[in-house]
């Protein structure tokens, strides 16, 4: 059986490896626990149940399967990855996934797994694989093309740092009826400016690494996980009426950094 997957994927939390306390580019929300407002994979902030609205917005979700050893992926990937970035700033949520270099950890290699990447660069765009940064360009601006009236869901999402942990408020809204699937939100960190680590196909000697992913959040206690999508927002081939909405403070997180 065909499983479906909804690519509802908060790549809204990124930190500045010289600030830790810098959030961006697309996180907005501060202050204490159940305080603040955000932006993120769809959704923006302010008002609601848990201080959080779903706009019905279009976002892409990206990722670049890459490796500072790797001559081609800093020649054509990341310049692809921080160029979408520019053209579509908060609509872009995209992140590198680094294999054999000091950016590897254990779920960005599933991640690897799970799309079968082969060599690198590759690339994602929001669930579709692609081996070419000019097709993954395509696709993500396909994505973001589409227009407000045929997005199925989105979501909200609004962190708060204490000390060394974090707390992500989330809320999960379908616009629109889904068939019977698998439906499940991952919240990953990245990392930004991130000096002192040299990139093959880059000529600046002090090329600065941006967007690099450094983990997955905690799931949700009472919510199993299906591999590194996140925690399930429905048992598996549950269907999802229109209008439904999920809410949820993901556990206190300790980003790997």
């Amino acid at each position: 059986m065909k499983k479906i997957f909804m690519a509802i994927m908060g790549i809204a939390l990124a930190i500045s490896c010289s600030k830790k306390d810098q959030w961006i580019p697309n996180d907005l929300g501060s202050g204490t626990p159940g305080g603040g407002s955000g932006t993120g994979g769809g959704g923006t902030g302010g008002g609601g149940t848990n201080g959080l609205v779903v706009a019905r917005v279009q976002n892409a979700f990206g990722i670049n399967f890459s490796g500072n050893w790797c001559g081609p992926c800093g020649a054509n990937g990341i310049p692809a990855l921080y160029s979408l970035y520019t053209t579509h700033g908060a609509k872009f949520h995209g992140m590198k996934i680094g294999l054999n270099d000091p950016f590897s950890i254990g779920e960005g290699s599933s991640m690897a797994g799970t799309y079968n990447v082969s060599g690198i660069p590759a690339f994602v765009a929001g669930a579709n694989f692609l081996q070419s940064a000019s097709a993954w360009t395509s696709a993500v601006n396909g994505i973001i093309a589409t227009t407000p009236a045929n997005v199925k869901a989105g979501v909200a999402l609004r962190r708060t740092k204490v000390g060394d942990s974090i707390y992500v408020d989330t809320k999960v809204e379908f616009f629109q009826a889904a068939p019977a699937g698998n439906y499940s939100l991952a919240v990953y960190l990245v990392e930004n400016n991130i000096a002192g680590v040299s990139q093959a196909g880059q000529s600046d000697p002090n090329f600065i690494h941006k967007m690099v992913f450094r983990g997955i959040a905690s799931p949700i206690p009472t919510k199993p996980m299906v591999g590194n999508w996140g925690a399930e927002l429905e048992a598996s081939g549950t269907a999802i009426p229109q209008g439904r909405t999920y809410e949820t403070r993901l556990p206190t997180w300790h980003p790997k950094v």
